[in-house]
C-alpha cells in the first residue's frame, strides 16, 4: 500500500513547480521552526540572537534617522528608537521590522535550488543587501506616513503594503535565481 503511494510523492515532485512550491513551503517551515527554537532558548543561542537583533535594529535606525536628516525631518535617534521632534511621536526598529525571515527564505531557498556554489556565494549576499536596502526604505516612507498622515495609514503601511513590497522582492530575486542562474532554467512564462 505504501508503495504505490511513494511513486504518487515522487511523480508530484518530478514536476519543476510542484517541486518549488514544496521547497517554498518547507523553507518558510523550517524557518518557523527555527524561530520558535531561538525565541524559546536562555542560553547563548537566545542572548546572541538578542545581541544581533539589537545591533541590527541601531543600525537600521541610524540609517533611517541620517536618511530623514537628509530630507529635513528631524529626528533623534535613542538605540534603536526614532523621536520626531516635531510631533513627538517614536518609531521603534523592533525584531520584526528588520526583514530577517525574508533573509532566511531568499538565502535559504537559493541555497537549496540548483545552480553553482560560485553564483550563489555573490548572489546571495547581493539579494540580502537588497532585502535590507528595501526595508530600510520601508522605514523611511513609515516615518513619514507616521509624521504626517493619522494613524490607521501606519498601521496599514507597516503591516500590508510593505510586506507585500518586500515579499515581492525575494519572489523576484528566487525568479531571477530560477531563470538566468539555476542549473534548471524555467520557461519564459
Amino acid at each position: 500500500m505504501a508503495l504505490p503511494v511513494l511513486h504518487q510523492a515522487r511523480a508530484f515532485l518530478r514536476d519543476k513547480g510542484n517541486r518549488f512550491v514544496v521547497q517554498i513551503v518547507g523553507v518558510y517551515l523550517s524557518w518557523k521552526v527555527l524561530y520558535c527554537f531561538i525565541e524559546n532558548s536562555r542560553g547563548w543561542l537566545g542572548q546572541g540572537w538578542k545581541k544581533i537583533v539589537d545591533v541590527l535594529g541601531i543600525v537600521y535606525a541610524e540609517i533611517t534617522h541620517q536618511l530623514l536628516a537628509m530630507m529635513g525631518v528631524q529626528t533623534i535617534r535613542i538605540a534603536n528608537t526614532l523621536h520626531h521632534i516635531g510631533t513627538k511621536g517614536t518609531i521603534s526598529m523592533d525584531e520584526h521590522c528588520l526583514a530577517i525571515p525574508a533573509m532566511f527564505i531568499f538565502s535559504a531557498c537559493i541555497f537549496l535550488f540548483s545552480g553553482s556554489l560560485k553564483n550563489k556565494l555573490w548572489f546571495i549576499p547581493i539579494g540580502i543587501l537588497g532585502i535590507a536596502a528595501i526595508n530600510i526604505s520601508r522605514m523611511v516612507i513609515l516615518g513619514f506616513v507616521y509624521i504626517y498622515l493619522p494613524r490607521p495609514f501606519f498601521v496599514f503601511h507597516h503591516s500590508f503594503v510593505f510586506i507585500i513590497v518586500t515579499y515581492s522582492l525575494v519572489f523576484l530575486l528566487i525568479r531571477f535565481w530560477m531563470k538566468y542562474l539555476s542549473d534548471q532554467q524555467i520557461s519564459n512564462a
